[in-house]
């Protein structure tokens, strides 16, 4: 946790917005120095260079162009970033991913006094690494994301998504089953991974249990059904969700069986797209 002023650049189209965010954070967030408010499209580099903040206030709607230049930048400065957009599924799922922290507009204080005391430098140092990741899920990437970043008590920690064999709620947030053997847990309720990485393949087999679909090794259909998962763990399927289940897990099996045959096809017979 930093505990000394911190410095912020706030970054916004709308004057509006910008102006709002200044005027809470000088009013309830004593800690914070705003250092500069910029509303028009330009170059942020030299602002960074010649303010070297702390943290960044990023509106989302800005160019995506300009995820381009900051990561070296903002490793070098070990800038953390906070993101504010208006209601987006698609834009939170991405930042909670990466993580990233992020306030819907208009801002409330109550969620500006919590993601300002979330402030650390453990986050700003991995701030490239997480940028990597969010450009991979926003599609501003050639390809998928291949990591994840896990919010624990101590800071954060990256996992190959493809290694996550299952995900269990716990009574303070969830703990993560690899391939490994290694478990690892999150503050992060369960609920929030189930929207995070259902694009990802992952269904909610239980209340209590998120299973990766690519890595089930057999699937039994008992009482209820069960599944074998790749580590050798063995997860009763709740009956209420046995047919969605099917049809989520089909659809999984049938884009592998494409994925791998378009990969084993030479390319002189593929179809140019």
């Amino acid at each position: 946790m930093i505990t000394r002023n911190i410095n912020a650049l706030l970054i916004d189209s709308e004057v509006t917005s910008l102006e709002n965010l200044k005027q809470k954070i000088g009013e309830f967030c004593k800690q914070i120095n705003v250092v500069g408010a910029i509303s028009k499209t330009i170059d942020l580099i030299p602002f960074i260079k010649n303010l070297k903040p702390d943290v960044l206030f990023i509106d989302m709607q800005r160019p995506k162009s300009l995820f381009l230049n900051l990561p070296d930048e903002l490793n070098h400065y070990e800038s953390e970033i906070i993101f504010t957009t208006y209601e987006n599924p698609v834009y939170t799922n991405a930042f909670r991913m990466s993580g990233f922290q992020f306030l819907i507009k208009p801002v409330a204080i109550e969620s500006l006094e919590k993601v300002v005391t979330g402030i650390s430098a453990n986050r700003a140092v991995f701030t490239e690494k997480r940028l990597s990741i969010l450009k991979s899920v926003l599609g501003m990437s050639t390809y998928p994301a291949p990591n994840m970043a896990i919010l624990q008590k101590e800071g954060l920690s990256f996992v190959a998504m493809n290694n996550i064999v299952r995900i269990e709620a716990d009574a303070e947030g969830s703990r993560f089953f690899l391939v490994t053997g290694k478990t690892v847990f999150s503050v992060t309720p369960l609920r929030d991974f189930e929207e995070m990485l259902a694009p990802y393949h992952f269904f909610r087999v239980q209340n209590d249990h998120l299973v990766n679909l690519a890595l089930i090794q057999k699937f039994q259909k008992v009482t209820g059904g069960q599944i074998l998962l790749r580590n050798g763990d063995m997860i009763d399927i709740d009956r209420r969700k046995q047919n969605e289940f099917m049809k989520t897990y089909r659809e999984q099996k049938a884009l592998e069986s494409t994925r791998v045959n378009k990969e084993n096809t030479p390319k002189r017979y593929q179809k140019e797209s």
